[in-house]
C-alpha cells in the first residue's frame, strides 16, 4: 500500500514545498471514501476536510485550504505527466480544481488505480474505439 506522502513525491519529485495540509487533505478525504463508505458528492473538502486538517496542524482553516489550492496548482504544473496520467486515467492532462485532485489522489491512494476505472468498470482505461463504443451504448436512441 502507498502512503500520500509517497504519492506527492512520486508525482513532483523531491521537492521544498509545503506538502503536509495537502497529504492530511488526501488522507482525510480517502477515510471518508472508503472507512465511512460517503460518496463523491456526501462530504465536502471545505466543510469536512480543511477544518480537520487545520486543527492537526493548528492552523486556519483558510490557510489550510490556500495550501491545498497552491499545492495542487503546483502538481498540474511541474508534476509527472507519466504520473499524473497514471493517477487520473486520462489521456489529456487538464489542470483540475484542488477537491477534484484531492479525489483522484484519495481514489488512487486507497484502490490503487485511477477513479476512470470505476466510471467504465475495469481497471484499464479504454482506448478511444472502446470510450466511443461505451458512449454509443448508453446514449439514448431516437425511435
Amino acid at each position: 500500500m502507498i502512503t500520500a506522502e509517497s504519492l506527492f513525491f512520486a508525482i513532483l519529485g523531491t521537492t521544498r514545498a509545503e506538502i503536509t495540509p495537502s497529504v492530511l487533505a488526501t488522507e482525510i478525504t480517502a477515510e471518508l471514501l472508503f472507512d465511512e463508505n460517503l460518496g463523491f458528492d456526501d462530504f465536502r473538502i471545505t466543510k469536512d476536510v480543511y477544518p480537520t486538517v487545520a486543527k492537526l496542524l493548528r492552523r486556519s482553516s483558510d490557510s489550510v485550504s490556500r495550501s491545498v489550492e497552491r499545492m495542487t496548482a503546483r502538481l498540474w504544473r511541474c508534476g509527472s505527466p507519466e504520473q499524473l496520467r497514471k493517477i487520473t486515467g486520462q489521456e489529456r492532462l487538464l489542470p483540475r480544481p484542488a477537491r477534484e485532485t484531492i479525489l483522484y489522489l484519495a481514489y488512487y491512494l486507497r484502490a490503487e488505480r485511477p477513479i476512470s476505472a470505476l466510471r467504465y468498470g475495469m481497471d484499464v482505461l479504454p482506448n478511444r474505439d472502446q470510450r466511443v463504443m461505451i458512449a454509443s451504448r448508453s446514449a439514448p436512441t431516437e425511435t
